[in-house]
C-alpha cells in the first residue's frame, strides 16, 4: 500500500509521518518512505565527491555503500511506479508513506488547511488513530491482495482484485469469489491419474501459476491456462 501525506511547508507532515512510521513498527509492519523534493536543481549528492563524478560522468545508476548505509543515486527523474518497484524488490515492505504531493491514484492525507487535491481521503486535524486504522486496514486488505492472481479481470463482478480483496477482508466475499479459486476451475493429472486437491492446495497452486503468468507478455485478459510437463 502507498499513502501520500501531503500540505503546505510547515504544516506538521514530517511530525506525523514520524509518528506514523513508529507505531506501525512496534505493531511489527515494515514501512518506508519517500521524501518529494521539489526545490529546484536539488541533488543529495554532492559536487566534486566521487559519486558526483561518477554520475556526471555518464553513468546510469551510481550506488554509494558504507558500513551503515547504502545509496542508490539514479541520473534522472523516476516515476512513482518506479520507484516504488525499487523500494518492494528491495525490501518486502507492508506500505510506503509518501511525504510531498505524487499525482498517482493512491489514497492521501492532507495535513493543514491547504486545498484539497485528488484522492485525498482524510484531513489530518488531531485524528491520528483514524489515520493509523486507515493504514492498518490498507496494508491487511493490501496482504489479502498479493494472493490474489492480480489480473484485474472482472470475472468476479468487481472492477480490480484491490476491491475484491476489501470485500474478503471485510468478510463480505470470499477467495472462492475469484473466478481463479473457484473450486473447479483447477486440477492436476500425474501419468493421466487425476491428483484430488484440497482448498489449501488449490489456493497455492492457483495463485502461484496465475502470478507467474499474468508477468508475462503477450497474455493480457487470458482466462484458461494449461501447463503440461512431460517426464
Amino acid at each position: 500500500m502507498i499513502l501520500g501525506i501531503y500540505g503546505e511547508s510547515n504544516s506538521g507532515k514530517t511530525t506525523l509521518i514520524v509518528k506514523l512510521i513508529s507505531s506501525l513498527k512496534e505493531k511489527g509492519f515494515k514501512v518506508g518512505s519517500v521524501k518529494n523534493i521539489h526545490t529546484k536543481d536539488f541533488t543529495i549528492d554532492t559536487q566534486g565527491k566521487d559519486t558526483w563524478r561518477h554520475k556526471k560522468a555518464g553513468a546510469e545508476i551510481v550506488v554509494a555503500r558504507s558500513e551503515n548505509e547504502t545509496a542508490l543515486i539514479r541520473n534522472r527523474k523516476m516515476f512513482p511506479n518506479e520507484v516504488v518497484a525499487i523500494m518492494e524488490k528491495i525490501v518486502g515492505l507492508d506500505l510506503i508513506i509518501v511525504e510531498g504531493f505524487w499525482d498517482d491514484e493512491s489514497p492521501k492525507v492532507l495535513v493543514g488547511e491547504g486545498k484539497e487535491k485528488p484522492n485525498t481521503i482524510l484531513r489530518y486535524k488531531d485524528n491520528f488513530d483514524e489515520i493509523l486504522n486507515f493504514a492498518i486496514d490498507g496494508i491487511k486488505v493490501g496482504r489479502v491482495k498479493k494472493k490474489l492472481p492480480g489480473l484485474d479481470c472482472g470475472k468476479c463482478g468487481m472492477k480490480n482484485c484491490m476491491e475484491l480483496a476489501s470485500l474478503i477482508y471485510q468478510e463480505k466475499k470470499s477467495f472462492d469469489d475469484c473466478y481463479y479459486f473457484s473450486e473447479k476451475r483447477i486440477s492436476l493429472e500425474v501419468d493421466d491419474k487425476e491428483i484430488p486437491l484440497g482448498k489449501f492446495a488449490k489456493e497455492i497452486l492457483t495463485g502461484a501459476i496465475v502470478g507467474m503468468v499474468s508477468s508475462l507478455k503477450g497474455v493480457e485478459g487470458t482466462r484458461d491456462i494449461k501447463i503440461e510437463i512431460k517426464g
